[in-house]
């Protein structure tokens, strides 16, 4: 299994852009797939969880990878201007980066 870089220095997952299909035609069974449909990334199949369920969290799984190069490059810029007008902005810069840091198996 082949990673590759993906935006952050640290990042190891497989390179999107992902997306999500279902793994054969007619299937109920919904999987997030990377590299054209080489690479099956993740099954969302869980019949504890309706369709339209499982396809949701199929899209967000796939949308992973672009949300953590848009979560990477806000930490960027925003390490550029280190001052918070309040506490919400600190608490959210934190939260930022605390979910970076999950996504990558850091520790924040």
């Amino acid at each position: 299994d082949q990673h590759g870089k993906g935006t952050s220095m640290s990042a190891k997952h497989t390179p999107g852009p992902w997306h999500v299909a279902a793994t054969n035609a007619g299937s109920a069974r919904t999987s997030v797939w990377a590299r054209g449909g080489d690479v099956r990334v993740a099954d969302c199949n869980s019949a504890a969880i309706s369709l339209p369920g499982r396809q949701c969290d199929a899209s967000l799984i796939a949308a992973a990878p672009d949300l953590l190069e848009a979560a990477n490059l806000l930490m960027e810029a925003a390490s550029t201007h280190m001052t918070y007008r309040n506490a919400k902005e600190r608490a959210a810069y934190e939260g930022l980066r605390a979910a970076i840091a999950r996504t990558t198996g850091e520790q924040a």
